[in-house]
């Protein structure tokens, strides 16, 4: 367990993440969902890039924030984690459920602008 730094503040014994950068009870199926479902977002993403569909898809405004939103992401769960108040099981099933609704929706948004079924898996 990782202990901050002293700085005043209360210090909080946060598990870290794994050498993998995983959080601690993360199984290799649901990485492996979460991983494809992934690719089929990026395969979105590409697309709206590709077809120049909205401002929302260019580079710089992916990039701008990805790493400040990434770093709070991991640092709300190993909190919740570590409070108990939610269980990584959980945090996997509900990350996973929400990687579907966001490949639904590229899918949704490309059979509009394509005008044709567009399946991203």
């Amino acid at each position: 367990m990782a202990k901050a730094k002293d700085n005043g503040k209360k210090e909080l014994d946060i598990p870290r993440m794994t050498q993998d950068r995983q959080l601690p009870g993360v199984t290799e199926e649901n990485g492996q969902e979460q991983a494809m479902l992934a690719h089929a977002i990026m395969t979105g993403v590409g697309a709206c890039l590709e077809k120049q569909l909205n401002k929302e898809c260019q580079p710089k405004h992916l990039r701008t924030g990805l790493n400040v939103i990434m770093c709070s992401h991991s640092a709300l769960v190993r909190l919740l984690v570590h409070k108990g108040l939610i269980s990584t099981e959980e945090y996997m099933a509900t990350v996973t459920q929400e990687l579907k609704r966001e490949k639904d929706d590229y899918e949704t948004r490309l059979t509009l602008a394509l005008g044709r079924r567009t399946s991203l898996l």
